[in-house]
């Protein structure tokens, strides 16, 4: 994930220590859409009350779901594409 690996080298380059920070650092780094959608995903907790590793794992759940230990099933193609007439 783009902003949890830039957000560690940030953290890394500026001897940033405090985890409060790094998830305060964190929230401001992903931008206005994805900490909406953050917001929505951790309700009725807020992001800044939320560990920074729930919150990247609740993001991480949402945007990449197979990265969590869960798989997809996708339906194979002779079943997606076909029509049925009722």
């Amino acid at each position: 994930m783009c902003y949890v690996d830039q957000a560690k080298l940030f953290f890394r380059a500026n001897g940033i220590n405090d985890t409060k920070r790094h998830r305060n650092i964190f929230l401001t780094l992903v931008g206005a859409t994805v900490f909406d959608r953050l917001v929505d995903l951790l309700i009725p907790r807020l992001p800044a009350e939320a560990p920074i590793d729930e919150n990247i794992n609740a993001l991480k759940a949402h945007y990449k779901p197979g990265c969590t230990g869960t798989t997809l099933t996708i339906a194979p193609k002779e079943l997606r594409n076909r029509s049925v007439n009722i």
